[in-house]
């Protein structure tokens, strides 16, 4: 969407394209590839494709909270040793 505001999130940004910048992954390729659901198949449906950017979204956020969470234990780390 190319939309930068506080209270949202493009899974576009969130995630990288195999070609990198200036492409942006489709909705429908991060959720075959990180949810392992098939979306977008036939009619559009736009709750379904709300809920697996959310999917997606959360997925991101705890993927990047456990990397910090090792970071700390390893600063920590080395400051007691």
């Amino acid at each position: 969407m190319g939309i930068s505001h506080t209270r949202i999130l493009d899974t576009g940004l969130l995630y990288t394209h195999p070609r990198g910048h200036p492409f942006k992954p489709s909705l429908k390729h991060l959720t075959k590839k990180y949810l392992k659901k098939e979306i977008q198949a036939g009619e559009h449906n736009s709750v379904e494709d709300a809920i697996c950017a959310l999917q997606l979204a959360k997925l991101k956020v705890r993927k990047l909270a456990a990397v910090a969470n090792i970071v700390s234990a390893r600063k920590r780390k080395k400051l007691w040793n």
